[in-house]
């Protein structure tokens, strides 16, 4: 995917989807879905529907198996997605879930990170996340 071989990743996300369907493999599972969605959204034409539909599957998986800052790192991408999109209000909301579990995990990194795509939002759509990121 980095190499932006995308019929490659779209191959290789299968393939460890395939792999990983062992309920203790949830890990590798959630992954998996997660790259393939990216994958999805790069394709061209990007294939949106299909990808949010992976990015569902991930956070499922990662929230029954008490992964919830991979989860977080699914919703980070799902609004970087969305608004790349244009879908500022899709994104925000996955932003602030996602912020909301960065916070508590102590992920600073990833917490600044997202506050700074908030900061980027067109001047209209722009509001506070729910949590207390003014800290």
């Amino acid at each position: 995917l980095n190499e932006n071989r995308i019929d490659d990743a779209l191959q290789f996300a299968a393939e460890a989807v395939r792999l990983s369907t062992r309920p203790e493999n949830f890990y590798g599972s959630g992954m998996a879905h997660r790259v393939w969605a990216e994958t999805l959204s790069r394709t061209s034409p990007p294939r949106w529907d299909q990808a949010k539909e992976h990015l569902k599957i991930s956070l499922e998986i990662f929230e029954h198996g008490g992964a919830l800052l991979e989860a977080a790192r699914t919703r980070a991408l799902w609004g970087k997605l969305a608004r790349g999109r244009g879908m500022m209000a899709e994104a925000r909301e996955q932003w602030s879930i996602a912020a909301q579990q960065f916070e508590l995990s102590g992920a600073a990194v990833e917490l600044k990170q997202i506050k700074s795509w908030h900061a980027q939002l067109p001047a209209k759509s722009v509001q506070t996340l729910k949590i207390g990121l003014s800290k």
